[in-house]
């Protein structure tokens, strides 16, 4: 049987015996880990999707068609792939010099992946790196990627017989009258977007890099903080503020192998907004404001090594470059939670050292920014070796499915 993945499925038909799944009206993950820790194999959130990751067993061929955007898939699709990390088994296994899920079912399958829309060859690598990485991560035994000018022709690529979708989702995005702005000075914004909020190791790295950055500069930065949550979109007066700082830093979690589908679609929301403003203005202090902002990210993960937030850091480096503004640098942190305990002061255990320095070393780059350096992303990775590590992230699963009694 095969799956064919759309973003809205609306006003289109393929041949008898593909199924369509419409992503449309789909909830984002929230990273609650039920579908690992409850109800193993199954989300707690009760939608089209709930069952979605039991499902994929039943075929043996999966399309996805996506937009493509900054490097990777659309939110929509984003969201279909967050939802079914059930498929993979609770306990993590050891993967060359790395750990991931295990298999929870006797099964794998065949992936296509059709990309549309104009992008540079940068983003189409990136792009391909990212399925690549999914694959691996979902024991896909061979895969496909191919990228097309336009939804069209993707569609008619898959045998499809009527299209008619508005895929942009940007009506509701209305442009304000624009004054001309002062930026002001020494203004940084830090944005906690992990869906987990408060709750996650985001929220530990973010409020150290405030008060590194103040301990630094002598407080004399202004440090604003914000939270990316999953229950709505950015709005236009939150875009027109994304432009108003001096530097932006994003901190969340890796989410299958990228950013979490509510961060693309706020970034997919400030492109259609700039697009749409492109329209009918002329840049003006606008324009000034998108190329004097500097994006920072600061991306961590629950494996060992820090490269793994790669894809994460490159989506919003080729979001940043598309619109204008100014992309600085990246930090992805390998093992994160490791060292995400407010109880325990990163700065006196001495295996946070390293984390400890390279959080310093990002903190120095935002405060001191110069347009002559060219800047490398940062990674640190456990401090902890690979088998001690997987005893410990598998005793945690552990304890969390014996709470739960799920026997397992």
């Amino acid at each position: 049987m095969e799956l064919v993945v759309l973003e809205s499925a609306e006003n289109i038909e393929f041949k008898e015996g593909i199924d369509l799944l419409d992503c449309r009206d789909i909830k984002p993950c929230t990273g609650c880990a039920a579908c690992w820790v409850k109800t193993p194999g199954k989300c707690i959130i009760k939608d089209k999707a709930q069952f979605f990751s039991q499902k994929i067993k039943n075929y043996d061929t999966i399309t996805i068609v996506s937009k493509l955007c900054f490097g990777s898939v659309s939110y929509p699709v984003k969201r279909v792939l967050d939802r079914c990390v059930g498929y993979l088994d609770t306990f993590m296994i050891k993967d060359e010099d790395d750990i991931r899920h295990g298999k929870r079912y006797n099964h794998t399958f065949h992936l296509n992946v059709v990309f549309y829309g104009n992008g540079t060859e940068q983003e189409k690598n990136e792009a391909s790196q990212f399925v690549k990485a999914f694959c691996k991560n979902y024991f896909v035994n061979s895969y496909s990627i191919e990228f097309v000018s336009a939804f069209n022709t993707a569609f008619i690529l898959l045998g499809g017989k009527k299209i008619d979708p508005n895929l942009e989702e940007t009506r509701d995005i209305l442009i304000p009258k624009i004054g001309e702005v002062e930026k002001p000075k020494n203004s940084i914004a830090i944005i906690n977007a992990s869906p987990r909020g408060k709750k996650s190791a985001s929220e530990f790295y973010s409020n150290k890099l405030i008060e590194i950055c103040n301990k630094l500069s002598n407080n004399e930065f202004k440090i604003d903080k914000y939270y990316w949550g999953t229950t709505r979109p950015i709005n236009p007066d939150e875009i027109m503020k994304f432009t108003m700082y001096d530097s932006i830093i994003i901190c969340f979690g890796i989410y299958v192998d990228g950013p979490p589908s509510h961060i693309i679609q706020n970034f997919q929301r400030i492109d259609a907004y700039l697009y749409q403003y492109m329209k009918n203005h002329t840049y003006g202090k606008l324009g000034s404001n998108i190329r004097d902002t500097k994006i920072y990210v600061l991306a961590n993960n629950g494996l060992i090594h820090g490269n793994q937030n790669i894809h994460s850091i490159n989506f919003i480096k080729n979001f940043a470059n598309k619109n204008k503004f100014t992309w600085v640098q990246g930090i992805g942190i390998g093992g994160g939670p490791l060292y995400a305990n407010p109880k325990k002061d990163i700065i006196g255990d001495k295996n946070a050292e390293g984390v400890y320095k390279k959080l310093e070393e990002f903190s120095i780059n935002i405060l001191n920014y110069s347009e002559k350096i060219s800047y490398n992303d940062i990674y640190t990775d456990a401090h902890i070796n690979l088998d001690d590590y997987l005893n410990i992230i598998n005793n945690i699963w552990k304890f969390a499915l014996d709470k739960n009694k799920i026997n397992k």
